[in-house]
């Protein structure tokens, strides 16, 4: 059977992407039925997983999508009407309590002062709140914390490096006392958006919408670096990654008020979605109310259909069942907890460590590799190689900065860090050779070259690793998704 139930890494990324507005595949579109176990983004009407960050589809685990303000505020798939500026901070409720699978509480009083120390509280806020709610085994938390807290480090927002943006203490304190009270039941909280307060006014320089003021947002329409503009006033047509003003959001294509409780938020001007309501609020029977809690353990589920199951559960047989934990019994439809996988034998296991065997059922763990013997299906858990010990295949390396320099030809090779520009390289190992952001000059009539800048917009093109764009198109490199250069 195939191998289910191990996405912690996925997860624990799109979290620290989405924390700021930044845009992150969670699941994308699939053929696969959209479901809490399939989709980490959120559910549109037509069954389809969608990222979660989109304005007008907001939302997480699997749930149904949200329309919320256009082109922003989608922190941790919840929709929040709130300003990006500082004065946003603490909005989204608090609520403790001991519904779903696990229970709310703790401090309130953890301070962030800079980068590393929100990475360090925010790793053991967030993978807490997943980790009580039952998505992890024990020894899984304290391995997703540690992993959460290495991956948050080596990725500041680049705004936040050269001056455009500044992180704000108050709003992302906030948001770690939110996820420390947080109940299962109530899922993901909302008031997480005030963690960057923009510092580019209209008419500045900027590469993400974050990085302008509380009255603007950055269009890259016509220019890398974009310009930091007004934000689009109410009735007014809105398109593309365009932000309306606070309160407002895209619904056809126009800035509409979000619906205050209690009103209707039955479709309007032809369509069939239901509109938006505000604080992340759920249209039912077309009126704008509460987000529902989630069901509880033990409660009667209908797969596919609010309310869901709270975090940690999974709809079995039209009952709330929690994750499977260590060495029980798996299947299509019973998950395991995200740091098990299910065997071939229908049970969860860990990843394997240095020695287990191997295969294609068989996972290691973080840091270890497969080593399998020629023509042979299944090997044991080693170690990752370091530089110039001996290799015959890149996954043995580190392949974040390293490749192995066997070929071919040459079926023995050495774990060699990628190369920075004017490194040599050859046509066998291209691919592989160069650090992100440059390609090797190999040819097949040239088989040995140096690992240089990647082309922008229009560049004459052979081959698409050679653009920015990644894309190579009648000869000419496309134009390349607009990215801060000094990260």
């Amino acid at each position: 059977m195939a191998v289910t139930g191990y996405a912690p890494r996925m997860l624990r990324l799109s979290a620290w992407l989405m924390l700021f507005g930044l845009v992150f595949a969670g699941c994308g579109t699939t053929t696969q039925r959209c479901t809490t176990l399939t989709c980490t983004g959120c559910c549109d009407t037509s069954g389809m997983c969608r990222t979660g960050s989109e304005s007008s589809a907001c939302g997480s685990g699997g749930n149904t999508c949200t329309a919320c303000s256009a082109g922003g505020f989608c922190s941790f798939g919840t929709c929040s009407t709130g300003s990006s500026g500082a004065g946003s901070a603490g909005a989204g409720s608090a609520g403790g309590g001991t519904a779903g699978s696990g229970t709310g509480g703790g401090s309130t009083s953890n301070t962030v002062t800079d980068w590393a120390s929100w990475c360090r509280l925010a790793s053991a806020a967030v993978e807490g709140f997943y980790g009580r709610c039952g998505y992890y085994t024990t020894q899984g938390i304290t391995e997703s914390i540690a992993a959460s807290q290495a991956a948050c480090l080596t990725r500041p927002p680049p705004g936040l490096a050269d001056g455009r943006a500044s992180l704000n203490s108050t709003g992302a304190s906030a948001c770690i006392a939110l996820f420390n009270g947080r109940s299962c039941a109530e899922g993901l909280p909302s008031g997480c958006e005030a963690l960057v307060t923009g510092l580019v006014a209209r008419g500045g320089n900027c590469y993400q919408s974050i990085e302008c003021d509380s009255t603007s947002w950055c269009d890259l329409t016509t220019s890398c670096p974009g310009r930091c503009v007004a934000r689009i006033a109410l009735g007014q047509p809105v398109s593309g990654d365009a932000r309306c003003v606070d309160g407002a959001y895209a619904y056809n294509s126009v800035c509409t008020a979000l619906v205050a409780m209690g009103q209707s938020c039955a479709p309007t001007g032809g369509s069939s979605i239901t509109r938006g309501c505000v604080n992340g609020g759920s249209c039912i029977n077309n009126v704008c109310a509460p987000r529902q809690l989630d069901l509880t353990e033990n409660q009667t589920c209908t797969p596919n259909t609010n309310p869901e199951c709270a975090r940690g559960l999974q709809c079995v047989a039209n009952r709330c069942i929690p994750l499977v934990d260590l060495n029980g019994a798996c299947d299509s439809a019973r998950t395991c907890k995200w740091d098990l996988y299910c065997s071939p034998a229908n049970v969860c296991v860990r990843p394997g460590a240095a020695g287990a065997v191997c295969g294609p059922d068989q996972r290691c763990a973080t840091n270890l590799y497969c080593n399998r013997p020629t023509g042979s299906t299944t090997g044991t858990c080693a170690a990752l190689k370091q530089v110039d010990q001996a290799c015959t295949a890149s996954f043995e390396c580190n392949t974040d900065t390293m490749y192995c320099t066997a070929t071919t030809a040459m079926p023995n090779g050495v774990c060699r860090l990628k190369g920075a520009v004017a490194a040599t390289c050859t046509y066998q190992n291209r691919f592989a050779a160069c650090a992100e952001g440059l390609y090797c000059t190999a040819t097949t009539t040239s088989p040995n070259g140096v690992c240089a800048n990647q082309k922008g917009a229009n560049a004459t093109c052979v081959d698409s690793a050679e653009c920015q764009s990644r894309t190579c198109t009648t000869g000419r490199c496309t134009t390349p998704t607009c990215v801060d250069p000094t990260p």
